[in-house]
């Protein structure tokens, strides 16, 4: 939740690294010297321009991938929906970094990439998406299933038995030696701890102060819920639970690129370039003082973030450039690399950022 006004410059900025970051098209009126934020809309703009070839080429790096089969909402599943976004949640709080797999993209090719699936609540599924996802474990990965899961084909036809190795007598064999599949009963039992109900949270904070920190604007009631938010662990997941444990299990370590505690309030996307191997690293900053202003700027920088990449086939720090809209290049502070894993201090991170890493 942010804690400004959507036409605020903020906002107006984090449009731009959004569209930029995770895909997609930032509407916003044309740039001219009498609109509202010109200057932020100008200096993006510039920003894409001059750095177009961190962007041209470049395929997502996630190797998680999350179901989210919008042809469910046909069949009343909505349920599917609505878990694919508990768990995405979930993945971005843990700086996870993952892809929505969608109905095109259930295809063996493009499956081979991710080291782990996760599929909630997907109810209908057709014997040749099936099967795809049977190659996909014989073939090494690993899938966590949120029951329930394939009780139906496309037809709406019910299966009354599930083939090895998503049957659910297959739960306690979750480990082998070509992949595995974990079967979680519910939602709740893969998101195990998910903070206090949000009328408990209202409930507790009535007849305290709380309320009368803030302006009484929308402004003021956003940063009151965001408080709340902070305070009482609304909508936060513990940070174990049996999805985050499979897929460090799958990674052999942690699957975070940034420390999730640190980086509570920051988002981030990794990009790499399959012809030269490069890696580009989008950060955006969601840190909102706890008390939100109608006007100017809301965002608080966060120094010192502390970014934990996998790279490959290097004996010594690779040269790690940055760029940043409207301001000087971030200058990288403790580049470390052990092993496969590079780590890098950013010092400060304002509202947008990227770290470009060569192959």
């Amino acid at each position: 939740m942010l804690a400004y006004d959507k036409g605020g410059p903020d906002s107006t900025a984090l449009q731009h690294a959004e569209a930029a970051a995770f895909g997609g098209v930032c509407v916003l009126h044309k740039p001219h010297v009498h609109g509202p934020h010109h200057d932020i809309q100008r200096r993006y703009q510039r920003f894409f321009d001059e750095h177009e070839e961190w962007y041209q080429g470049y395929e997502s790096a996630a190797q998680v991938g999350l179901l989210f089969l919008w042809e469910q909402v046909h069949f009343n599943n909505q349920a599917h929906l609505e878990a694919a976004y508990e768990i995405h949640e979930m993945l971005g709080r843990r700086q996870i970094p993952f892809d929505l797999v969608i109905e095109e993209n259930l295809d063996r090719s493009r499956l081979s990439r991710y080291k782990v699936l996760v599929a909630p609540g997907v109810r209908y599924l057709s014997d040749s998406q099936l099967q795809v996802l049977r190659d996909y474990v014989e073939e090494g990965g690993r899938l966590i299933l949120i029951m329930p899961f394939a009780d139906f084909d496309l037809a709406a036809r019910p299966r009354h038995e599930l083939p090895e190795p998503f049957n659910s007598t297959q739960k306690d064999k979750a480990d082998r030696a070509n992949g595995g599949v974990l079967i979680l009963e519910s939602l709740s039992e893969a998101l195990p701890d998910p903070g206090i109900p949000f009328e408990k949270a209202l409930q507790a904070a009535q007849g305290g102060d709380l309320r009368n920190a803030f302006p009484s604007d929308k402004v003021g009631e956003a940063a009151f819920y965001l408080e709340l938010d902070r305070r009482f662990g609304l909508k936060r997941h513990q940070s174990r639970n049996p999805v985050i444990e499979e897929i460090h299990k799958a990674f052999q370590g942690p699957a975070s690129i940034l420390d999730p505690e640190q980086g509570e309030d920051i988002r981030a996307a990794l990009y790499r370039h399959p012809d030269r191997g490069d890696l580009v690293l989008h950060l955006i900053n969601y840190r909102v003082p706890m008390q939100g202003r109608k006007r100017g700027r809301c965002l608080r920088p966060q120094e010192n973030l502390v970014v934990t990449v996998s790279l490959p086939a290097h004996d010594q720090p690779p040269l790690v450039r940055t760029a940043s809209p409207g301001g000087p290049d971030i200058e990288i502070q403790n580049v470390n690399l052990q092993g496969e894993t590079l780590t890098i201090t950013l010092p400060i991170l304002r509202d947008y950022a990227l770290v470009r890493i060569p192959g």
